[in-house]
């Protein structure tokens, strides 16, 4: 039988398969073992802090076997450290001094929708008030038209209030944009601040994410980011915007530095920032012109593989062969066009 001891990150010197296998050790309950796990016969154990005891710790074994271990089996475990995390263990209890909030619990389910991306129709779902009713009587359920009328209130107050936080700075703040077509043809752009807060912290905010009529014209961009920073009350405090490196985009910066020359440090000499992204990714497209070729000889070559079982398997015996590891058969990617975001 053979051991050896492995780092609680879950890295071992022998072999990389341990760092899948390591549990996540957030657990309250790994607090009585030890930080450092043990490998038995390729099996990774955890060792209990007072008694000893290896037990088998890995993703799928979970964390029930330690639990159980020091609220019940541990011989050697202090009464008190026991106690302790059984209280960890159960659920608190609501007490008599609980008061229902329904306004609370309202501006709680809001603020899960938003975050979670829940559809409105879901609160239409018949199971859904029994539900609620089974966990609290005293709630009243609401329809989706009022759950999508709370969110777009929460949204016009938040506005509200990061329209005050950015009118209140003292400091310039630096825009991002970008247009994007959804599937649906439809032209929208995204604005994005960036500004140090008070407390000189780094700051991101999205103000902004509008449809933009056709043609995407260099007017039609500098309209639109004017109306946003306009709206907000923050358009003198522009000092860069970073957009994409196409003619229309440089038009609309021109159209925006010659409205705004007066508020602009320098005069808006260095309104524009090109976007190194978009420019590496123009790079990029153009390299993979040139071995377009070969890429389609790979692609031919996958197809011939997968369109025969005898084929895998002959290509599986070479992989063996090389100390590769086999596949049931070979992915062949979505071909995409070559295409130019300007």
């Amino acid at each position: 039988m053979s051991s050896h001891r492995l780092e609680a990150s879950g890295t071992s010197e022998s072999t990389n398969n341990n760092s899948s296998q390591t549990p996540n050790r957030r657990a309250p309950v790994w607090e009585y073992y030890e930080p450092d796990l043990v490998e038995i016969d390729g099996v990774l154990k955890a060792i209990c802090k007072y008694c000893g005891t290896k037990l088998t710790a890995n993703r799928k074994s979970g964390t029930n076997s330690l639990r159980t271990h020091i609220a019940e089996h541990c011989p050697t475990i202090p009464s008190d450290d026991r106690n302790k995390f059984v209280a960890t263990m159960k659920k608190k209890h609501v007490d008599g001094s609980f008061t229902f909030n329904q306004q609370r619990s309202r501006d709680l389910m809001i603020a899960w929708c938003v975050r979670a991306d829940v559809a409105f129709n879901k609160f239409d779902d018949e199971g859904f008030e029994p539900w609620m009713e089974s966990l609290q009587p005293a709630f009243r359920c609401i329809g989706r038209q009022m759950i999508r009328n709370e969110c777009v209130a929460k949204f016009e107050r938040a506005k509200i209030e990061l329209r005050s936080e950015l009118q209140s700075l003292n400091s310039r703040i630096c825009f991002t944009s970008d247009l994007w077509t959804s599937n649906q043809k439809l032209g929208y752009i995204c604005v994005t601040a960036h500004y140090i807060g008070p407390d000189f912290v780094l700051k991101k905010k999205i103000i902004a994410f509008k449809d933009l009529k056709y043609p995407h014209t260099g007017v039609a961009i500098e309209e639109a980011i004017t109306t946003v920073l306009t709206d907000y009350g923050i358009k003198e405090k522009m000092f860069t915007i970073t957009l994409d490196n196409a003619a229309n985009n440089k038009a609309a910066c021109d159209l925006l530095q010659e409205s705004g020359k007066s508020d602009m440090l320098f005069g808006g000499e260095h309104l524009l920032v090109r976007c190194c992204a978009h420019i590496l990714n123009i790079l990029v497209q153009d390299g993979m012109n040139i071995v377009s070729a070969v890429i389609e000889l790979i692609r031919d070559l996958i197809r011939h593989i997968n369109s025969s079982p005898s084929r895998i398997q002959d290509f599986n015996e070479i992989a063996q062969r090389e100390c590769l590891a086999a596949k049931a058969g070979l992915v062949l990617g979505k071909k995409k066009t070559r295409t130019r975001i300007c």
